[in-house]
């Protein structure tokens, strides 16, 4: 199960970073592939951009004729007389010279076909051919469009204060816009109910500035109406909320690309609606074909992966197995070359442990000053002597030892023995001193020895012996001044109190239990050397550390019940019961006494 965890770790490892160097060109095709997307779109925005400037510049220019046409009219007596006289006020005569004057206007504007100037108050009309009653109009000569037959009716349903652009188009070679507007905006005695109907032939406009490629409309915002449309791509059109949400730039709709420009004409607004499937279809093919191409390289190329990484599995498990590690035994491999770097530390460890047990264990230890170096040993004006210590009742961490000797300039070399603490301390002549400092200040050692101090490293094994007897010397010494037996009896049952107090299920009998003694013998030793119970010193010792928790200023924040589980009482109940016995306070009046003393020494 391991073997496969670690093969499949290191299989995924190697087969992503084939994998990502594999995916560099497809990312860069990528990149090249949207690079071109974004090069055509601009490219296509820019060639609309400038097609509908010229569409909507020519059609401003038209529509500013249209305006032209009414500034003339409203400048001519001529003709308005007729929002103040009915048709049988004129004489023919007079009429047909009217159509003649209304002709020329017509006819010296390039986009301007014909025009009907008609009252629907008054019910009369004049073009530049014919005049008569508006109701009367049912020819097709009028205007010469489909729609003539309805004219009088469109004329008189269209009769406001706004402009009304109709699309009057026939075929595909005919494109003409109905413009009805007021001969004026303002209502005026001069003007009254006069309108104006000029057709406005923009063939010229389609066939020139508007391509096959894309769709023309045209927009009444002020009744929120599309009243022309020219091209084949979107004949659904679009609804007026989607086209007057677009901004002032434009904006898509779909994959329809729409652009728009401003109307001279109040109100009318035109949009240029491109469908980039039509631009970027041979894009999309070249994508397309390429994407195929990729997929069938990435399919190729993770069968060569897979067999470069087996390949790859089967030589690494091979060399694991050289090392002289079990692959078996490994849970993980986070570093390929772990097992091979552990063999060979593991081999040099090995190499240092046994020369040192031969320099400490052997009287004759012929290694070479190179050997010492390479466990540790300053050898060129070093100096050298054998510690040995043993712990008491409270653990000594031997990191935090060597730590402090390293500090001083002392460098420890540590060996196993029959000792608590055994290493060679190895400095200068003069930073061996330090050493019986560090060991005299340390509360933690029973006893220790320190031998004396030598320069030839193959003498160490002398000092092991001196040390050795010394060691015993006080061992006996030791056990004689505390009773023997007895006092490590006690020094244990004290160890097990300090180190376990917040157990709640400690007692004397779990005690007793844990030492292999009997409770009357533990009793006996304890009160011997204590002059106590061993029962009233767990629970002083609880209650110790109970008023440190609380004259700790940090920890004024804890509840009571937090406090009594930290010490190891059973309820809270019996936390302040035993308290006040002993302190004749309860906790809470013992913590707010302490706080007003730091209160009052501020």
């Amino acid at each position: 199960m391991a073997e496969t965890g670690i093969k499949r770790e290191l299989i995924k490892k190697w087969g992503l970073s084939y994998f990502l160097i594999m995916m560099i060109p497809l990312i860069l095709f990528l990149v090249f592939t949207m690079a071109s997307i974004h090069t055509v779109r601009n490219s296509v925005d820019r060639s609309n951009r400038a097609a509908l400037n010229v569409f909507s510049s020519e059609l401003n220019s038209a529509f500013m004729e249209v305006d032209a046409l009414c500034e003339e009219l409203i400048l001519s007596d001529e003709f308005t007389v007729f929002s103040s006289r009915s048709l049988g006020d004129f004489d023919a005569y007079s009429l047909y010279l009217k159509t003649l004057d209304l002709g020329h206007m017509v006819n010296s504007r390039s986009y301007l076909s014909d025009c009907v100037l008609y009252s629907a108050e008054n019910d009369m009309y004049i073009t530049v051919q014919q005049y008569g009653k508006l109701s009367a109009i049912s020819r097709n000569d009028v205007l010469d469009i489909s729609e003539s037959k309805n004219l009088g009716k469109i004329l008189s349903e269209n009769s406001q204060n706004y402009t009304y652009v109709i699309d009057v188009s026939e075929g595909e070679d005919h494109y003409n816009l109905l413009v009805i507007r007021p001969l004026s905006f303002v209502r005026s005695v001069t003007v009254g109910d006069l309108y104006v109907a000029v057709l406005v032939d923009i063939s010229s406009i389609i066939s020139t500035a508007v391509s096959q490629d894309y769709d023309v409309v045209m927009y009444d915002t002020d009744l929120h109406k599309e009243f022309f449309h020219f091209g084949t791509h979107k004949s659904g059109h679009f609804d007026s909320g989607q086209l007057e949400n677009l901004s002032h730039q434009g904006g898509r709709i779909g994959q329809d690309r729409i652009m728009t420009a401003n109307s001279s004409m109040r109100g009318i607004r035109y949009y240029l609606i491109v469908d980039e499937s039509v631009y970027f279809k041979d894009l999309f093919t070249i994508i397309w074909l390429g994407g195929i191409i990729l997929v069938l390289a990435v399919v190729l190329s993770l069968a060569v992966i897979r067999k470069i990484v087996s390949r790859h599995w089967g030589r690494f498990s091979d060399a694991v197995l050289a090392s002289g590690t079990d692959i078996k035994t490994l849970d993980s491999v986070s570093n390929p070359y772990e097992p091979f770097v552990s063999s060979v530390t593991k081999l040099k460890e090995e190499n240092r442990a046994h020369i040192i047990s031969r320099l400490v264990l052997t009287e004759e230890s012929p290694f070479s000053i190179s050997d010492f170096v390479d466990i540790g040993i300053f050898v060129e004006g070093g100096a050298f002597c054998i510690v040995l210590a043993m712990r008491s009742e409270q653990k000594l961490d031997d990191d935090v030892l060597f730590e402090t000797l390293e500090a001083s300039g002392v460098h420890c070399v540590p060996f196993e023995s029959d000792y608590d603490i055994s290493f060679i301390a190895n400095a200068g002549p003069d930073s061996l001193q330090h050493v019986f400092e560090v060991l005299e200040n340390s509360e933690t050692l029973q006893y220790y020895a320190v031998s004396k101090t030598v320069g030839d490293p193959n003498l160490i094994h002398k000092m092991f012996i001196q040390a050795c007897n010394i060691m015993e010397y006080r061992k006996t010494m030791l056990m004689s001044d505390s009773g023997s037996e007895g006092y490590a009896v006690y020094m244990a049952a004290k160890a097990e109190v300090e180190n376990n107090y917040n157990d709640v299920q400690l007692n004397v009998s779990q005690i007793a239990d844990r030492l292999g003694v009997s409770i009357v013998y533990l009793s006996k030793c304890f009160k011997k050397h204590k002059e106590t119970n061993i029962s009233d010193y767990l629970t002083a010792y609880r209650l110790s550390k109970a008023k440190e928790i609380l004259s700790d200023r940090k920890c004024w924040n804890i509840s009571m019940k937090d406090v009594s589980e930290r010490c190891g009482f059973g309820s809270i109940r019996t936390f302040m019961r035993v308290f006040k016995e002993s302190e004749g306070v309860s906790p809470g009046q013992f913590k707010a006494g302490n706080l007003a003393s730091e209160k009052e020494g501020k």
